[in-house]
């Protein structure tokens, strides 16, 4: 009971929630697949019936035929029986004739002779008794009739062969012309309807023969009282009577069955042939289909029927989406409005108005997005007329971006509001405003918090360079000292007291750089690379750095290698330090036994290999309670130990930060005087360079042996050009410098290069154009080798290059391979004697120079010291301190330049100054400027003009922070 009233409810549910168009729309779709099968339907019946028509009328006439051939047959045997009886009536044997006779058809049962007086004179099948026939009808129509013709007679049952038959007769004349009797063919009425009955017609049909006296002659299908029925239907009457043949549909008289007969009278003959096709059997296809039509309406019934539901909870669940939909719009925290491609509002909820001050009388006339910007306009929202500000320019272009946009404005109110603008394929554009007020005050609060550290972090850097520069300068002539003073003759105790000194000024030195490691791991001011290596190498490596202290000390040691290797990428400097820092803990706490290191085999995987690395001691071990402070800064698990091998207690921190910072683990397991046992685990990603190519180790600058090149370089900053210039002369090249794109293409006319080294953005003509002008000059001088300088290192603009006709590009800032690796594919060999010496200020750089970096940590990513040390590595000390004051001299001058080109609207020059920053302090590894200037770059080109006045002060900000850890930044002479 319960359930049936639910179901009503949810019908009567989905009743109501159709709508009008939608039921009229449902009823008319019914109403057209009702009429539509109707007529169809209609139409196939009429065509079976037609077909039936056709059918039958086709076999009533082939019928007709068969038997005006069968008769005929009939009649001329007839015909030449009489012929030959009348030449010697006496004496003529009817049953010899026969014999004879080979043309007696088939149906032909007996031929007889019928005297005058309807006595039977013979047959054909023998004598007989003589058999009064003058009472059949037969012999009474030739007997009475005038003319000679062939008659055919109603079924009888014959008196001689005691069968139903059918008499064909014939008159027989004697020579006077008198009556002389009758010729009888008897064909067998039942072997005709059995003929007729292997016709198929049909389950229910029926064939029969006719007289036109309405007698049926014969029958398919034979029942009793059949052969000679006298038909009375009226149809059948009307229909012979009319035509002599034809079609009509009636109920059968014998059997019931209603049929289309087809009639066809036999030419000549009173006989008609009759074909009746059951209508049943005729409309059994049509009754199948109609079936399958129901079958396919109801179908399509329920199916419209379903739609129509589905419809209807579609257009419920949209109404309640809406519903839904509008009371989120008009709760939400945010003003959303949406604007049409023809500047419509299509959508706006209370929120815009209330942020935007909206009045009521403007939002009741259905206002457009013009509207909207023409009030604000007037009502001062976006500053005074003049001087117009960029903002106004944009909003009084239209106001809205192409793609998706966002700026931020202060209302005379005070109020910040953050508008989002985002435009959709069609042209129109969904647009969000946020009340960011409470934001840009938290925001500011957090700005100065941060600048407030990151001034202490700036004096917290300086101090410890400070305190770097003025603990390892006096170190310095200390251990200096020491060593001269070991060379010199010394008694036994002096000697003693300076190896001491030297071992106490060592222990100083080493405790300063895990302070000042540690301090960098902190601030996160230890950059990581992603090399190549081989780790087993960087194990043998490190192993080889204790090897000499553990065979001093007398101890066993051994590094076991895996039979297999891989090369991955990462940092090996950073894990040799790892390395050599836990061998260097396991040879100083061994007094006897052996120290030994096994790496494992590597675990590959598809895009990544996992190496474990174990540190084996046979030392004093140390208790499982102190394991976990182990690795604690400044803490040592014993102060004993402490006293007696002396130590910081930072280098298993520092190793466990470092191991982190890959990516990987580090553990212990130990025991009081067995030993202590190190693991090391990290996961790195595989590298697609062989291990056959580390195994070849790469020859020092110094040692390569090639001729000098003629190199042209086009870079319009001198501090860029100053990199290059001294890493090409450091590698034996002569240099001619030029500052732009045109003076580069008059250099290459007028003389012969090597190589040239074009910047990509420089002012008068930019690099690109220089390259195509320099690739048109004829002869070699178009030839020449041509490698793009850019600080942009997409592949789209690699492919830019190339297509101009640059051989190849190299990436600001300059590294020193990648130069190297250029000028020695154009390079020739020559003679080891011929290697030019490196100018005399440079001499020794390489191998004397030490880089120290005091922490820098002028913001999260100012200062990229790994950059600056390979400078000062490729370089010297001299020139990359020569780079870094012309910088730091140029660096005001850049970004005036770039707030003149911003006020003047001079995009062009903006994103040129822009782009020169950013390759200049790509050179010094100055991170914050790169990236901002990249973003600048970007900015002008669009333009974005609100993003450019932030984005400016921006690298104001970067550059005074990076300027600070540049100079912090301290490079000295060991």
């Amino acid at each position: 009971m319960r359930d049936g009233v639910a179901m009503n409810a949810r019908i009567a549910r989905v009743i109501r929630s159709v709508s009008r168009g939608d039921a009229l729309l449902a009823l008319g779709a019914l109403a057209i697949i009702w009429c539509a099968a109707v007529i169809h339907l209609t139409q196939e019946r009429q065509l079976f019936l037609h077909a039936a028509r056709d059918n039958a009328r086709n076999l009533s006439q082939a019928f007709s035929e068969h038997i005006l051939g069968e008769i005929r047959s009939v009649d001329q045997t007839l015909l030449l029986l009489r012929r030959d009886w009348s030449r010697d009536p006496d004496s003529f044997q009817l049953a010899d004739w026969a014999a004879a006779t080979q043309s007696i058809d088939e149906l032909a049962i007996q031929l007889s002779l019928v005297g005058p007086t309807g006595t039977l004179l013979q047959t054909n099948v023998g004598r007989t008794a003589p058999i009064d026939l003058s009472d059949r009808e037969h012999f009474k129509v030739q007997r009475d009739a005038s003319t000679d013709a062939l008659f055919i007679s109603q079924p009888v049952l014959g008196r001689a062969s005691g069968k139903w038959t059918i008499q064909f007769t014939r008159r027989l004349l004697d020579r006077s012309g008198a009556f002389a009797g009758v010729v009888v063919g008897s064909i067998d009425a039942l072997q005709l309807s059995r003929f007729y009955e292997s016709i198929r017609v049909g389950r229910h049909g029926a064939i029969a023969l006719v007289g036109l006296d309405g007698v049926v002659r014969a029958r398919a299908p034979l029942a009793d009282g059949v052969l000679g029925h006298q038909m009375a239907g009226a149809s059948f009457i009307a229909a012979v009577a009319a035509a002599d043949d034809g079609v009509y549909t009636a109920g059968s008289e014998l059997d019931g069955t209603r049929r289309i007969v087809a009639f066809q009278r036999v030419t000549g003959l009173p006989v008609v042939v009759l074909v009746g096709l059951s209508e049943a059997d005729v409309l059994r296809p049509f009754l199948q289909d109609l079936l399958s039509y129901l079958v396919v309406c109801f179908a399509l019934s329920a199916a419209v029927l379903c739609a129509l539901a589905v419809s209807a909870h579609h257009r419920r669940r949209h109404r309640a989406a809406k519903d839904a939909l509008d009371a989120t719009l008009n709760n939400v925290a945010q003003g959303v409005l949406m604007i049409g491609p023809d500047r419509s509002i299509k959508v706006m909820n209370p929120k815009v108005a209330e942020l935007l001050g909206l009045p009521p009388e403007l939002l009741a006339g259905n206002p457009t997005f013009d509207d909207l910007t023409a009030w604000q306009i007037e009502a001062g929202e976006f500053g005074p007329a003049t001087p117009k500000s960029a903002l106004r320019e944009f909003i009084e272009a239209g106001g809205i971006a192409l793609g998706e946009n966002v700026y931020e404005r202060e209302r005379p109110n005070g109020r910040h509001i953050e508008i989002r603008t985002r435009v959709l394929p069609d042209g129109s554009a969904v647009r969000t405003y946020t009340d960011v007020t409470q934001f840009r005050q938290s925001e500011r609060a957090l700005a100065e918090a941060r600048d407030a550290a990151e001034q202490a972090s700036e004096a917290r850097a300086r101090f410890l360079a400070v305190v770097s520069h003025e603990i390892r300068t006096p170190m310095n002539g200390v251990i200096g000292l020491a060593e001269l003073l070991q060379r010199t003759e010394m008694t036994d105790e002096q000697k003693r007291w300076v190896d001491t000194l030297r071992a106490s000024a060592d222990h100083l030195l080493r405790l300063i750089d895990d302070i000042l490691e540690f301090t960098r791991l902190n601030v996160d001011g230890i950059e990581f690379e992603r090399v190549p290596f081989d780790p087993v190498a960087i194990a043998r490596e490190a192993f080889l750095c204790i090897e000499a202290h553990a065979a001093k000390k007398g101890l066993a040691h051994a590094i076991i290698e895996p039979e297999t290797s891989c090369v991955v990428e990462g940092d090996p400097a950073r894990l040799r330090q790892v390395l050599i820092n836990l061998l260097g803990n396991a040879v100083k706490f061994t007094q006897d036994g052996s120290v030994r290191l096994l790496v494992l085999p590597p675990e590959i995987g598809e895009h990544e290999a996992t190496w474990h690395f174990l540190v084996q001691d046979t030392g004093i071990g140390i208790a499982a309670d102190a394991l976990p402070r182990l690795f604690h800064e400044f803490t040592q698990v014993d102060g004993s130990i402490a006293r007696r091998f002396g130590g910081s207690g930072l280098g298993l921190a520092i190793s466990k930060r470092l191991v982190e910072r890959m990516g990987g683990t580090i553990t212990i397991s130990s025991e009081i005087a067995r030993g202590s046992v190190f693991e090391v685990s990290v996961t790195l990603p595989l590298s697609a360079v062989p291990l056959t190519a580390l195994e070849e180790a790469p020859a020092l600058p110094s040692e390569r042996q090639f001729c000098a090149l003629s190199v042209l370089l086009a870079e319009d900053d001198s501090i860029n050009a100053m990199v290059a210039i001294a890493m090409l002369e450091r590698m034996g090249h002569r240099v001619a410098w030029v500052e732009d794109g045109a003076a580069a293409v008059e250099a290459a006319t007028t003389a012969h290069f090597d190589l040239i080294l074009m910047d990509m953005m420089m002012p008068v003509m930019d690099g690109l154009t220089a390259t195509r002008a320099i690739r048109a000059l004829p002869g070699e001088r178009g030839q020449v080798s041509i490698y793009a300088f850019t600080a942009n290192a997409f592949k789209e603009d690699g492919e830019r290059y190339r297509k101009a006709g640059a051989d190849g590009y190299l990436t600001k800032p300059i590294r020193f391979d990648a130069l190297l690796a250029v000028t020695e594919r154009l390079a020739t060999p020559r003679p080891v004697d011929a290697v030019p010496e490196p100018p005399a200020q440079r001499a020794g750089v390489m191998l004397a120079g030490v880089m120290h970096a005091a922490p820098t940590h002028a913001g999260p990513m100012h200062f990229d010291e790994p950059v600056m040390a390979a400078l000062i590595a490729n370089l010297g000390m001299e020139t990359a301190g020569r780079i870094r004051d012309r910088f730091l001299r140029d660096l005001p001058q850049h970004l005036s330049r770039i707030r003149t080109a911003a006020s003047k609207r001079d995009w062009a020059a903006l994103t040129r100054e822009a782009h020169s920053l950013k390759g200049a302090a790509a050179s010094l590894g100055l991170r914050s400027i790169v990236e901002t200037a990249a973003t600048l770059e970007q900015q002008s080109a669009g333009p974005d003009i609100p993003g450019c006045a932030e984005t400016i002060d921006a690298l104001d900000r970067c550059a005074t922070a990076g300027a600070a850890a540049l100079r912090a930044f301290e490079m000295a002479a060991a």
